[in-house]
């Protein structure tokens, strides 16, 4: 689902990598649209967000630090 205005029109979530953060899917999908065949997806657990409205965000919807592994074709 993508998210809302009130997280896409936020500087201060844009500033922490979450107003312009894309879903898996579409991500992966132009990753592969690149060139590039996707062989991993690995959720960052480690990554913690550092602002309130960040770690808001990411409970609210559910927005997660992502690490790809993708291999030219």
């Amino acid at each position: 689902m993508p998210l809302p205005e009130t997280v896409t029109c936020d500087a201060t979530l844009w500033a922490a990598c979450i107003g312009g953060a894309t879903q898996r899917d579409a991500f992966a999908e132009a990753i592969e649209q690149a060139g590039f065949t996707v062989t991993t997806v690995k959720v960052n657990r480690a990554y913690r967000f550092l602002s309130k409205s960040a770690q808001n965000a990411t409970r609210d919807h559910g927005v997660h630090s992502l690490s790809l592994l993708a291999i030219r074709n």
